[in-house]
């Protein structure tokens, strides 16, 4: 059977500056495995921020008590591959979107734009889906290892915001990736969704190492607050 990896929108209001910090001796006490992998899934954003301010689509890498060689690829960008060498205790941040905009704008079809990280020691993976004025939407992303089979999703209610005509309103959505070739997956969700399955419908996939499916809620009735949480 093989592991996947859910990502559901759960958003983050940051007001100022929030961090975090480690000490050595909490880094130096991880029991994780040599190798590690990561799948992280760009979800849709509807936050519209113009290209030569936008600061978003991030991705945070830190390291424990060892050297760690990071290498990150994306199906959809056979020739695309970054490499990085950090040294220990160390964090190092990659902007993504400089070299493509990794953002999944599909819904219920198998995507290619998953990415996928391997590093051969332990490390702390984090990304970041977008960043304008006061908005951080942060994940931390969960290596193969922790991983399971089923989920259940948690996400939000879809949103209206009266000021964006071209927009008016986000649906609830989450992506899932697979680690695997022929990884066999099972969605059902918990709302109708953006191409019209019904809720308690049963949507199934084949994926391919590298790809995901990302399933968007309807937005046609706002009054009915479609909400893919529970899927």
């Amino acid at each position: 059977m093989n592991r996947i990896f859910v990502m559901a929108a759960v958003f983050f209001l940051l007001f100022g500056e929030v961090s975090a910090q480690m000490s050595p001796v909490e880094l130096d006490s991880n029991p994780s495995e040599a190798k590690q992998e990561f799948i992280l899934c760009f979800l849709r954003t509807h936050l519209i921020t113009p290209p030569e301010i936008d600061t978003g689509r991030a991705i945070y890498l830190a390291t424990y008590q060892k050297t760690a060689n990071v290498t990150i690829s994306c199906k959809e960008y056979p020739n695309y591959k970054k490499e990085f060498t950090i040294s220990p205790h160390s964090f190092l941040r990659y902007d993504i979107w400089k070299d493509f905009d990794p953002e999944l704008m599909s819904s219920e079809s198998v995507d290619n734009k998953a990415i996928l990280i391997t590093a051969d020691a332990p490390i702390v993976c984090t990304y970041q889906q977008s960043s304008y004025l006061l908005v951080e939407d942060v994940t931390t992303s969960m290596p193969k290892s922790s991983l399971g089979l089923e989920y259940r999703v948690l996400s939000y209610p879809v949103q209206k915001d009266p000021g964006d005509t071209a927009n008016p309103t986000y649906p609830s959505y989450f992506a899932v990736g697979a680690f695997e070739d022929s990884t066999e997956l099972t969605i059902i969700p918990s709302c109708e969704t953006m191409n019209g399955a019904d809720s308690g419908s049963i949507l199934k996939y084949i994926l391919q190492r590298g790809q995901c499916v990302q399933i968007q809620s309807s937005t046609k009735y706002f009054y009915q607050k479609y909400d893919l949480t529970g899927s």
